[in-house]
């Protein structure tokens, strides 16, 4: 006897929560037990209906620091897709990504690649000294520093020097570090 179950699908819906405590919100949100929603995304269900969503300021580090992550200087927006190679010169700088990202994104010395608890990279290479995924991300990363924070699904291959995975995530990589 074969038991078969259905697909699991995610949620048609995004739940968009600050990055951080004390993050500014869009004046279009709405509160949520105490955290960012956007209203026309909910569709009648609660926080507790959809799975693996991670309130992105309950979130604690252990590898990446305090001064890097202030260091964020661009943001992708969850209403953000974008599709294509993202290069910065400027040191100690960071990206953002609460949206979905794919292509190559290459960071100069001393910034930080964070994908947000929201945010999903799609057969993305990301180059950069420091790496915080908290969300879903498939493709290839290069990192002196990678931090893979509870709830955040890391797929393809990760080159680091220094690795913290925290309980809960999930990697599925194959995993590179120098001699």
């Amino acid at each position: 006897m074969t038991l078969s179950m259905p697909p699991v699908t995610p949620p048609s819906t995004v739940f968009h929560f600050g990055a951080r405590p004390g993050a500014q919100s869009d004046a279009a949100e709405t509160q949520l037990g105490g955290q960012n929603a956007e209203p026309s995304a909910m569709r009648g269900q609660t926080v507790q209906d959809v799975p693996l969503v991670q309130r992105c300021s309950e979130l604690s580090f252990r590898l990446i620091t305090e001064r890097e992550l202030a260091c964020v200087t661009t943001r992708l927006t969850s209403e953000t897709d974008f599709n294509g190679v993202y290069t910065s010169k400027q040191s100690n700088a960071g990206l953002l990504v609460s949206g979905i990202i794919s292509g190559e994104v290459a960071l100069a010395a001393g910034s930080l690649f964070h994908l947000d608890c929201t945010g999903r990279a799609e057969m993305c290479t990301v180059k950069a000294d420091a790496v915080l995924i908290a969300g879903n991300f498939k493709g290839v990363i290069f990192a002196k520093k990678l931090e893979i924070a509870g709830g955040a699904v890391v797929e393809g291959k990760i080159h680091y020097e220094e690795i913290a995975i925290q309980h809960g995530a999930k990697v599925r990589a194959e995993h590179h570090m120098p001699e």
